[in-house]
């Protein structure tokens, strides 16, 4: 007598009905485990339009300011086009490694590309998390609740972000004080994961090796839902421009080079004013990154969108100019690494010259029409 496996049918030698239903309950479990518990609560952030929305973060003190040694004051000219540093070195893996040991024997591409899957994750808990107001300006540690959505991608660190004043040497580490000063500075406080940042930045400065600290467990109310308090150390950042912080940010998580174009020059992307183009236009479907088109044909067709979502107005197209300047400064001090984020940003930049010019000929054109 043939005895048959009880997980195949005795006719067909099929896996049996009991085994299928099985399987299959096992992979639907394992397909759901894979996706958020409430997709809505982990939408992705999309970047701020509102320029000063970066404000929600900002938290005003008075603390000894800070001198440093080679002193070297910002420079004020704009150049026509705006490159990568050339002082940016490629980001060392030890670095990481020495201060997150749990990514030790990874190479630094396979890291980059795990991150990147997890980049719209890491973007949709980052609303749930609040960073409590300091004692301090800029303590060791601060206090940030965590919602329960939060808890699958808890930060690592808390960023202290503030400006750099003009007589200051540009360096996000607070090494080579001399004389301190008293002075007021505005500090914006980010939640963040520093591996992400240490991922892509190679001028960081040395982050502190603790871990988050779990302090309380705090219940909801009808108002309010449950949070968790965590102590995170805090990583002091002195950047050129506090406002032109949070594009830098978004785009290490996120990596997309169109939202970050988008938050740089408003317009792209969005319904203008006059008929929609025909199929045969080469910016009928996808205007802001064509990148099969040539680079001046592009940047004439962002600097229409420009002035045309201005209104033809010089001074918001020229503070959109100094946001711009202000972005590449910040990531030239960070050592963003990302050489498809300064393509962006030159793009970006001789968008905004190309629709300056346009204003001013549009308006020299008025002058000596009412001359004439």
């Amino acid at each position: 007598m043939v005895h048959r496996d009880r997980k195949y049918e005795t006719l067909s030698g099929r896996p049996a009905k009991a085994l299928v239903i099985s399987r299959r309950n096992i992979q639907r479990a394992k397909s759901q485990a894979r996706r958020p518990f409430n997709a809505a609560a982990f939408q992705k952030a999309q970047p701020d339009a509102d320029p000063d929305a970066w404000k929600k973060d900002l938290v005003s003190y008075t603390f000894p300011g800070i001198r440093y040694r080679d002193s070297a004051p910002l420079s004020l000219e704009y150049p026509r086009r705006l490159l990568k540093p050339a002082d940016i070195a490629p980001v060392s893996m030890d670095n990481i490694t020495r201060t997150e040991s749990e990514y030790q024997g990874m190479t630094l591409d396979y890291l980059r590309r795990g991150l990147a899957a997890m980049s719209n994750r890491f973007m949709g808990t980052y609303k749930h998390f609040q960073t409590q107001r300091p004692m301090a300006a800029i303590p060791n540690e601060a206090t940030v609740l965590v919602s329960d959505y939060g808890l699958s991608c808890l930060p690592s660190h808390v960023f202290a972000v503030f400006d750099a004043s003009d007589t200051e040497f540009i360096s996000p580490s607070l090494g080579g004080l001399t004389s301190p000063m008293s002075a007021s500075r505005e500090v914006a406080y980010y939640p963040v994961h520093g591996v992400v940042f240490l991922a892509h930045c190679s001028k960081l400065p040395q982050f502190k090796k603790m871990k988050p600290r779990l302090l309380a467990r705090v219940p909801g109310t009808p108002t309010q839902s449950a949070t968790t308090k965590f102590s995170m150390p805090v990583v002091p950042l002195r950047v050129p421009s506090i406002k032109a912080f949070t594009p830098v940010l978004h785009y290490v998580y996120s990596l997309n080079t169109e939202d970050l174009l988008r938050s740089l020059v408003p317009g792209i992307g969005q319904p203008s004013p006059r008929p929609v183009p025909q199929m045969h236009e080469p910016f009928a479907t996808i205007p802001s990154l064509r990148k099969d088109l040539p680079r001046q044909q592009r940047i004439a067709h962002i600097a229409k969108c420009t002035v045309e979502h201005f209104g033809w107005d010089l001074s918001p197209i020229s503070a959109c100019a100094l946001r711009v300047e202000a972005v590449w400064r910040n990531a030239a001090c960070l050592g963003v690494t990302d050489d498809n984020f300064w393509k962006t940003i030159g793009l970006a930049w001789e968008a905004c010259l190309a629709a300056l010019r346009l204003c001013e000929t549009e308006s020299s054109g008025k002058v000596e029409g009412v001359s004439a």
